[in-house]
């Protein structure tokens, strides 16, 4: 009895619907895919963009507290900040920590805007991660992802 009812349901329905809702699936699973793909591929760079940024912050705040500076350990506050986020150390290739004393060259580093080069003691650390792959489905694409940090260093230190 069940199988002549979905029989007769079945002869009911106009032709066109029959595939209607395999057709639909097939066009917007692989839209729908791209974008979750896409969405995870471009999450991924925020959040090593966000690492590098927190390793240099910390990085330049202890090269700010630390007397006297020492620029190797001030990298290697920043390496221990970016590997414990799991991200591979080594393919950050720009890596700075530099104090500069007033009027003294930048070096590496790049100037920040908003001091006074005549009078302040700063620390500032730069990571540069180039040739970060965003992949997509379809198509990939690469950008370079750069963490600054400058601190201050305060009278006395």
């Amino acid at each position: 009895m069940a199988r002549t009812r979905v029989a007769h349901r079945l002869r009911l329905a106009p032709r066109s619907e029959l595939g209607a809702t395999l057709v639909e699936t097939a066009i917007v699973l692989p839209l729908l895919l791209m974008l979750t793909i896409g969405l995870w591929s471009t999450a991924r760079a925020w959040n090593v963009h966000n690492v590098m940024d927190h390793a240099a912050r910390e990085a330049a705040r202890y090269g700010a507290t630390n007397n006297p500076f020492n620029s190797g350990q001030v990298l290697t506050v920043a390496q221990g900040e970016v590997t414990a986020s799991s991200v591979n150390w080594a393919n950050i290739t720009t890596r700075c920590a530099q104090e500069v004393n007033g009027a003294s060259g930048a070096g590496m580093c790049i100037s920040s805007a908003g001091e006074d080069p005549t009078t302040d003691k700063r620390v500032q650390v730069v990571l540069e991660y180039p040739n970060y792959r965003l992949q997509f489905v379809l198509f990939s694409t690469t950008i370079t992802l750069r963490a600054q940090a400058v601190s201050r260093r305060e009278p006395g230190l």
